[in-house]
């Protein structure tokens, strides 16, 4: 029901959306409050109120066929025709008489067409627009509108005009003239300047909300082609009815200015086109939509290369094609949009404007026939009318992507907590397991180790060899459950450092004293260079005790009857140990991934640990404020370097080098 009211009033404000612009371009149509037909070349005013009025003079003319004559030339000739002139004129004069009501002073306004023209009032020259001319290479087409003052002598005002036209097809001389009391032409004229700005204004209010909603929520494409749709109005509308623009661009050329008008046309139907791909998504064919794109192509292409008179006869061609691709939208939603919703009932609704303008432009460029009030500017009407059609449809489009977007983050935020809940829990589970199991581990590493040493000197070396083998897949599964622990304690953040001053060189001989025996499986040997004076650094003796037991570990389990070299060197402020063997290495797809917790494993590596190690160790120089890297080659090895702070600046220039540290050899 609510939704129902929201389309009700939406539907209300098109609808008053609409009328007004229908009484905007009325405004325009204003001066034809009057039209009247002219008898045998004269129109007859006498009996219309022109003291606060005006007319619009239509109909026959009297006009002299290829011929540039005065006034006075005119009134002697004897080649004068009466009616309208045929398209294909090259050149001609023409006169309209125009009897008032009363002497005195009248005002007039219209467009000097688009050619060249020369104007006469009452025998006197008034003003050129362009140059007429007998050929085509003197001829200059221009596009010029005049207003002026005339006072009517015996109750007649006397209009002669030169034209030449070899620019364009179509040759409506004295067509649409306005005369009445110069105030009041006045107010006309300014009506249709009134109604060109205010049609700009609204284009460019229209392109500035398509591009903020555009900005709002990006991924919905239909606001920029909306966007570009009004700038093209823009441009159009600047270059027909905007005197501003004119006024900015005083040296633009006839010819330039109709390729714009063309041109933009034109280019329309490529945002059109995308905006109702995207309204009805498959509604429109691949084919069907690059064969209108590839005619516009053509078009635009003739627009830019072919001279204005073949321009010209080539519009009708034109709005035929619009014509077939807007009815082939129409029946492409019959066919396949079985149950429109509102915004698509609004876009095609704007669609129907854009059929009515093309229809009835065409009929009048073609027939004369028009709508009674609306004269000439159908087009901008129903252009207008389509871009908001098309504005609400897409503002509806925005609303809707921007809830779905909300909805969209709710979910995720739900999912989000979801799998935090589960990570907690899972934290909490291994926590839990991992204390759990750290006691019986150690019970077990305990016997097994008092056993081996009571069966020393015994003939039962098998059963001994045995209590070793469990002593040591002891240690090594509770080193297993501390790494499971200590990950544990990283993710909740209860991982604390006691650091202090420490050598270490001591915490190397405290990690291999204690575990090199019982890690060596594969008959290595393990050299240690490490020097006795080497500066202090500030650590966790513990912590960084369990990277150099990990380390160690690691190179021993992928090294057999090898070498494993500990090694010490000051670098800078650091103090940078480095553990490395000559083992099988580590394959090159696995480097990127060392350091992640669980990483897998390449197919086929002998590696059985959990995979939390090198993660660990990462952590633990990091929090130290060192750095840990690895280098390998597949088959020769591997080297594992990290680095710690020293306790006290570094003496020296800082440089990298290696001391002289005395060598100690375990095997």
């Amino acid at each position: 029901m609510a939704l129902r009211k929201e389309q009700l009033k939406i539907s209300l404000l098109l609808a008053g959306i609409v009328l007004l612009c229908l009484l905007i371009w009325r405004m325009e149509a204003m001066p034809s409050r009057v039209v009247l037909s002219s008898r045998s070349g004269v129109w007859d005013l006498r009996g219309v109120r022109l003291k606060d009025g005006h007319a619009k003079l239509a109909g026959p003319v009297e006009y002299v066929p290829r011929a540039l004559l005065t006034p006075e030339e005119f009134s002697r000739s004897d080649a004068v025709v009466l009616g309208t002139v045929p398209d294909g004129t090259d050149y001609l004069t023409s006169r309209i008489r125009i009897l008032v009501p009363e002497d005195g002073f009248y005002g007039s306004a219209g467009w000097m067409a688009d050619y060249g023209s020369r104007l006469y009032v009452n025998g006197e020259w008034l003003a050129d627009s362009g140059k007429p001319a007998d050929s085509k290479e003197e001829n200059i087409a221009k596009r010029f509108f005049i207003q002026f003052t005339a006072r009517s002598q015996d109750g007649v005002i006397e209009i002669v005009q030169q034209s030449s036209n070899f620019v364009f097809r179509s040759h409506s001389v004295q067509g649409g003239w306005l005369v009445g009391s110069p105030a009041a032409v006045a107010q006309a004229v300014a009506a249709m300047d009134y109604s060109g700005a205010i049609a700009i204004g609204l284009y460019i209010a229209l392109g500035l909300v398509h591009l903020l909603l555009f900005l709002l929520v990006p991924r919905y494409r239909v606001n920029l082609w909306g966007a570009l749709l009004c700038l093209i109005w823009v441009l159009r509308t600047g270059i027909l009815r905007a005197p501003a623009l004119q006024a900015l661009l005083p040296g633009l050329l006839w010819g330039v200015d109709l390729r714009i008008e063309y041109l933009t046309v034109v280019a329309a139907v490529v945002p059109i086109g995308e905006l109702y791909n995207s309204f009805f998504p498959g509604m429109l064919s691949r084919r069907g939509r690059s064969l209108a794109y590839g005619f516009q192509g053509i078009f635009a292409a003739a627009y830019l290369l072919l001279d204005t008179l073949t321009m010209s006869r080539t519009i009708f061609l034109y709005l035929a094609s619009a014509v077939l691709y807007i009815v082939y939208v129409f029946i492409s939603f019959k066919r396949k949009v079985k149950k429109p919703d509102f915004k698509q009932k609004l876009s095609i609704c704007g669609l129907f404007f854009i059929l009515a303008g093309v229809v009835l432009d065409s009929l009048h460029s073609t027939a004369g026939i028009s709508v009674p009030f609306m004269h000439d500017v159908v087009t901008e009407t129903a252009l207008a009318v389509f871009s908001f059609f098309q504005m609400a449809a897409m503002l509806l489009g925005t609303m809707e992507e921007m809830a779905a977007a909300r909805e969209a983050e709710r979910r995720l935020m739900v999912e989000n907590e979801a799998l935090d809940r589960l990570n907690r829990l899972k934290t909490e589970f291994l926590s839990n397991v991992s204390h759990e199991l750290k006691t019986p581990l150690t019970v077990v590493s305990g016997h097994a180790q008092i056993s081996y040493a009571q069966l020393a000197g015994t003939e039962n070396g098998a059963v001994r060899d045995k209590m070793r083998i469990i002593a040591s897949e002891a240690d090594r599964l509770a080193l297993m459950v501390g790494q499971v622990l200590d990950v544990t304690r990283i993710e909740e953040g209860r991982m604390k450092l006691e650091k202090h001053p420490c050598h270490i060189d001591e915490l190397i001989y405290r990690a291999v004293e204690t575990h090199f025996p019982i890690l060596n499986k594969n008959g290595n040997r393990l050299e240690i260079k490490a020097g006795l004076d080497l500066p202090e650094v500030s650590a966790d003796p513990g912590r960084i005790t369990q990277v150099l037991v990990n380390l160690i570990a690691n190179a021993l389990r992928h090294t057999a009857q090898g070498l494993i070299t500990v090694s010490t060197r000051k670098a800078g402020g650091f103090l940078e140990v480095s553990v490395s063997d000559t083992g099988t290495g580590i394959p090159p797809e696995d480097m990127g991934r060392l350091f992640t917790r669980f990483h897998p494993r390449s197919p086929g590596s002998p590696e059985t640990g959990a995979g939390l190690g090198l993660y660990i160790c990462k952590y633990l120089v990091e929090e130290h404020g060192g750095k840990i890297t690895v280098e390998s080659a597949g088959g020769a090895g591997t080297a594992v370097a990290f680095s710690l702070p020293l306790q006290a600046p570094a003496q020296g220039d800082g440089s990298e080098q290696e001391d002289g540290y005395p060598v100690s050899l375990l095997v």
